[in-house]
């Protein structure tokens, strides 16, 4: 879907990771707190399962699940909002 190519993109540039990176199995911490945000984002704004985003991002369900675990814990770190984030 096109709102989650632009979100995957706004994402990774905030996170300072390529959107590439974003989509693969990377274990770096930027990686892992860019894909937990991304996936909160598609989640709790737009309404997307995690099934489609596990699709969209060429990682397993499993994947999805730890990410959206770990979500909270990435605003913290990061002293930001999902306002914050979704700002133009």
């Amino acid at each position: 879907p096109r709102t989650l190519t632009g979100l995957q993109t706004r994402l990774a540039a905030y996170f300072k990771v390529s959107a590439h990176e974003l989509a693969s199995s990377s274990l770096r911490r930027p990686v892992l707190a860019a894909r937990a945000v991304f996936c909160d984002l598609a989640v709790a704004r737009y309404g997307i399962s995690p099934s489609v985003i596990a699709r969209h991002l060429s990682v397993s369900h499993t994947t999805i699940a730890r990410a959206l675990a770990r979500a909270p814990l990435v605003y913290a770190e990061h002293a930001c909002t999902r306002e914050d984030l979704l700002v133009e």
